[in-house]
């Protein structure tokens, strides 16, 4: 999923190895288990309660391309991360909307049910096909996905 945007390269030195992806002077790392239904990272974004989390199409120095605008405490999960050159903290994430109910996980877990689903501001027509779980326990559909500031994303601690 990241690996095919726009700009960003990917390598793979050894067979069985993560990809390593770039875009301009970012490092990018790829979430080998990825946005999937059975195993993953996941979390919500936080953003002033009168403000959206926009989902952008690439990485900064671009201009933002807004895909999707997310509101406060939307559940996603994380794909990849993107560090500056130098840095070893992530600046970015790339995330996806994706229905709660679809991580078994969360099924007992309050936190990740409050406050659910939330509406998604899309900026692009749509399928109109809803985010869902397919045969192979991938996403498909309508999933707003895109990168996030670092601090409009609070990944859940321990797993789930």
């Amino acid at each position: 999923m990241v690996a095919n945007l726009p700009n960003v390269s990917c390598k793979q030195s050894k067979r069985g190895w993560n990809q390593e992806c770039t875009f301009n002077d970012w490092r990018i790392d790829i979430d080998a288990s990825g946005c999937n239904a059975k195993k993953g990272a996941y979390g919500k974004v936080y953003v002033d309660e009168e403000a959206a989390v926009m989902l952008r199409r690439s990485l900064p120095p671009s201009q933002p391309d807004v895909e999707a605008k997310l509101k406060d405490g939307q559940f996603v999960c994380v794909a990849a991360t993107a560090r500056g050159s130098t840095g070893s903290e992530p600046q970015w994430y790339y995330v996806m909307a994706i229905p709660v109910r679809s991580v078994k996980a969360c099924a007992t877990k309050s936190f990740c049910a409050k406050p659910g689903d939330l509406p998604i501001e899309w900026m692009r027509s749509t399928s109109g096909q809803r985010c869902h779980v397919n045969a192979r326990g991938r996403y498909a559909g309508d999933c707003a996905a895109g990168w996030v500031k670092a601090k409009e994303f609070g990944e859940f601690s321990m797993g789930l």
